[in-house]
């Protein structure tokens, strides 16, 4: 057994760990560089972006599920995705989701359930998305953040929203693989 430092991690090795910057919203994401004995035995440095763990929410009914539409800096345009977004330090994913679904859309769900969780960027962040079905829904009216004022919502059918995701109209990996989850459970199989 080799000594790694500060932890092993499977086949790496992480020696010493810097924080080099933080900031983003809260405070809450920094960039660190790890010092890593890598799988195949070099001893080089590994970047990434510490960041919160996200919810992605597809509320769903009738065989329609709700879409927001909103302007996306890194983008540069307007996006249409899941609603979803950051995981709070003082939350729970379910108590995130719940949250979001309702600050986006204005929707409160009697029932969350958890489908899964995609890794986003696996090797550059450390965020985590957790996917989530919201079923047995109250509508009411939205109270988005500053930065989603241009958020617009709209209901559209799951084979639909299915069809945009892999048009590339829907952008978003977490959304996509919700999609992916609510066409199995929707679809027949062959």
């Amino acid at each position: 057994m080799r000594n790694c430092g500060v932890q092993s991690n499977g086949a790496w090795c992480v020696h010493s760990r810097r924080d080099i910057w933080a900031g983003g919203p809260g405070q809450r994401l920094s960039l660190v560089e790890d010092m890593v004995t890598f799988p195949d035995s070099t001893v080089r440095p590994y970047p990434y972006l510490r960041s919160p763990n996200a919810v992605r929410i597809a509320a769903v009914e009738d065989r329609h599920v709700a879409l927001v539409e909103q302007d996306i800096y890194l983008l540069g345009r307007r996006a249409v995705e899941l609603p979803g977004g950051m995981v709070e330090q003082t939350e729970q994913p379910r108590e995130a989701a719940a949250r979001e679904l309702a600050e986006e859309t204005g929707v409160a769900a009697a029932e969350l359930t958890m489908l899964g969780s995609v890794a986003s960027a696996r090797s550059l962040l450390t965020e985590t998305v957790t996917l989530w079905l919201a079923t047995g829904l109250t509508h009411g009216q939205p109270a988005p953040e500053p930065a989603e004022q241009s958020l617009t919502t709209k209901w559209v059918l799951i084979r639909e929203a299915v069809r945009m995701a892999l048009d590339g109209v829907i952008v978003d990996a977490a959304s996509a693989a919700l999609l992916l989850h609510l066409h199995a459970r929707t679809e027949p199989t062959p």
